[in-house]
C-alpha cells in the first residue's frame, strides 16, 4: 500500500479540536461521529466523517492482525491485533511492523521475535525512542545481521514528538529519516495505540505522512481508539 502524505494533518486537525495539554483526558466522542460495526460482531467503534469511508483493511485477519478497517480520506488502518502488537507505517521499525517483519524467512522470523521483549504500555514510549531494538538481545548471531537490517527499516535516527497517553490509550508521533542518510527528509508515523487484555492484544489507528499533526488532532486518534468497545 502506498503512503499519501497529502492532506492528512488537515483532515485531522478539521475532525475534532480540543486544545493541546500535556497529558490527555480521555473524552466521550463527538455525537456527530460515525460508527463502525464489525461485520463478524466482534467489536466496534467510532469515528469522524472526515476520516472517509471504512472498508476491508490491507491483511485483514491475517497474522497478528484480527481485524483491519482502511480509512479512505487519511489513507490509515484501524487495526486489531491479536498476540504480539505490531505497530503500523513501521513506527518501531521493522522488527515491530506487520510488512517489515516479512522480509525475514519464517524461521528467522520467529527466532528473532522470540528473542525481542514485547511491546506494552509500559515500555512504548522507550522502545519508540530507540534506534536500536537489538542491541543487548538474546538474538541468535546467525541471524543477527539480517535483523539489525529490518530493525532500521523505517526507523533511522527517530525524534519522538510525543509519546503520552490517557490509562487506555497511548498518542505517539515520531519522525524518521526517509533513506536512512543524515540531512535527507523525515517521514513521519503518528496515532494512538490502546493495549488490550484477554483474546485481543490492541486496537490502533496509525497513518503517515510528511510533517506531523498538532496535539488536537492526535487526540483524534486517542478518541477513536478509546471508543472501541468489544461486542
Amino acid at each position: 500500500m502506498q503512503i499519501r502524505t497529502s492532506g492528512v494533518a488537515a483532515v485531522l486537525a478539521a475532525s475534532l479540536t480540543l486544545g493541546a495539554s500535556d497529558r490527555l483526558v480521555a473524552q466521550r466522542p463527538p455525537s456527530d461521529w460515525l460508527t463502525y460495526n464489525d461485520p463478524q460482531g466482534r467489536f466496534s467503534f467510532a469515528y469522524p466523517p472526515s476520516f472517509g469511508a471504512a472498508s476491508v483493511g490491507m491483511d485483514d485477519g491475517f497474522q497478528e492482525r484480527a481485524a483491519a478497517v482502511h480509512l479512505q480520506s487519511i489513507n490509515a488502518e484501524a487495526v486489531l491485533t491479536q498476540g504480539a502488537v505490531l505497530v503500523d507505517r513501521q513506527a518501531l521499525g521493522g522488527l515491530y511492523d506487520h510488512l517489515g517483519l516479512q522480509l525475514l524467512p519464517d524461521p528467522q522470523r520467529a527466532r528473532v521475535v522470540a528473542a525481542l521483549p514485547p511491546l506494552t504500555r509500559e515500555n512504548f514510549c522507550a522502545m519508540l525512542t530507540a534506534a536500536d531494538h537489538v542491541d543487548r538481545r538474546p538474538v541468535p548471531a546467525d541471524v543477527l545481521a539480517a535483523a539489525r537490517k529490518v530493525d532500521r527499516f523505517g526507523h533511522t535516527d527517530p525524534q519522538v514528538q510525543v509519546c503520552d497517553g490517557t490509562d487506555a490509550s497511548i498518542r505517539f508521533s515520531v519522525g524518521s529519516l526517509v533513506d536512512g542518510t543524515a540531512g535527507s527528509p523525515r517521514r513521519f508515523a503518528f496515532g494512538s495505540v490502546r493495549f488490550l487484555g484477554g483474546r485481543y492484544s490492541s486496537f490502533q489507528v496509525v497513518a503517515g505522512g510528511s510533517s506531523t499533526p498538532g496535539a488536537s488532532a492526535l487526540e483524534t486518534f486517542t478518541h477513536v481508539t478509546e471508543s472501541f468497545s468489544l461486542r
